[in-house]
């Protein structure tokens, strides 16, 4: 998982003075946290009475982020940290061209480098599997995303392509963004096309669709320091095949943090299911191109990313492309359809013509 290693715009005396006065929650100082890799937000704490986690992000509040936690913890279901309200008992506030957010501080360590316990994968399991079984009403469907298998950050690919056919860059690592792609770029067109070929095939499948964390690895899990286990982050929800989280724990979006004994503990939790093997392959090609561009976005179009930000983007890119990472696995999930829809196709035309009638004449 990236981070964003540069703080906000926002001065952190603005920030705990948003704190005090809208929300009411004053505190006596406040950290930076090098979390997420959202170009536009930034994560805080704040030492308070109970320490409270702050986010503050450019730009209008994200929805999605605030009312399915709400929803889904006003359901009676642990593991989500739901939004504090304001003052006024809204669940942000604004300060000018930016928005702040207040949820409980959860102490402990995301699960891509600790990993997580048997019983803590088993206990993931059960988390998803319940929200997923909720209900989703209009009104929340409303302020979601609702698949339409299209992937996410596509609208930068042109101009990306242009810039990395365009004159060289300046910088270095915007020069060294511009190789990288160069050098693999028959494979991002691959991705490109089984994206596509599989995204239309699946708006056809008409698969049921639930409410899905839509971001659910192990960076957005959190292991608390007490045992227990937080699904964090929830700013991507999404009304969509419930294959969108299952890519994240069958079969996994990294190298060796996913293997059969976690997906089996993971199994046991959530219950029977037999996910659809195209929903995992579009997923998994559709969170490398969302990877891809977003990358290359920060690295190459955002003017206003820190150094510090841009270098680490840059080698999350460099790095999907690595031997069993990202690429390969959304590659070989899409052979492997591929290879199935041959292999019914070939059957079909043998039962065919072992069913034609003989030639009496």
């Amino acid at each position: 998982e990236t981070t964003m290693l540069d703080p906000s715009p926002v001065p952190d005396h603005i920030l705990l003075a948003c704190a005090r006065e809208q929300f009411g929650r004053p505190a006596s100082a406040i950290t930076f946290l090098p979390l997420g890799y959202d170009a536009n937000a930034w994560a805080y704490r704040l030492e308070a009475a109970e320490p409270v986690f702050l986010k503050v992000r450019r730009g209008p509040a994200a929805l999605p982020g605030l009312l399915a936690p709400r929803y889904v913890r006003d359901h009676g279901i642990d593991g989500v940290l739901a939004p504090l309200p304001t003052r006024d008992g809204d669940l942000w506030a604004t300060l000018g061209d930016f928005t702040v957010t207040l949820q409980p501080f959860a102490a402990g360590r995301d699960a891509w480098d600790s990993g997580l316990s048997d019983a803590q994968w088993e206990a993931f399991g059960e988390l998803l599997r319940r929200v997923h079984d909720l209900p989703v009403p209009d009104d929340l469907a409303a302020h979601l995303v609702v698949e339409q298998f299209i992937p996410d950050y596509l609208e930068y690919m042109p101009e990306l392509t242009a810039r990395v056919h365009g004159p060289p860059p300046d910088d270095p690592p915007a020069a060294e963004l511009v190789a990288c792609w160069r050098e693999h770029e028959a494979t991002i067109d691959a991705l490109l096309h089984h994206a596509a070929a599989l995204g239309e095939r699946l708006r056809r499948a008409g698969l049921p669709r639930v409410l899905c964390h839509a971001d659910a690895h192990l960076g957005n899990v959190l292991s608390g320091d007490d045992g227990r286990l937080w699904l964090i982050d929830w700013d991507g929800a999404a009304v969509a095949p419930r294959e969108r989280d299952l890519m994240f724990v069958i079969g996994g979006i990294a190298a060796g943090q996913v293997g059969p004994r976690q997906t089996e503990l993971f199994r046991r939790g959530y219950g029977p299911v037999a996910p659809d093997p195209a929903a995992l392959a579009y997923y998994r090609c559709a969170w490398a191109l969302q990877d891809i561009a977003s990358f290359g976005q920060q690295v190459l179009l955002d003017d206003g990313a820190g150094e510090a930000t841009r270098r680490d983007a840059l080698r999350l890119f460099k790095g999907s492309f690595a031997p069993g990472e990202l690429t390969d696995l959304a590659l070989s999930s899409a052979a492997q359809v591929a290879e199935s829809r041959q292999r019914i196709r070939s059957m079909s035309i043998t039962i065919d013509r072992n069913n034609e009638a003989p030639d009496v004449s």
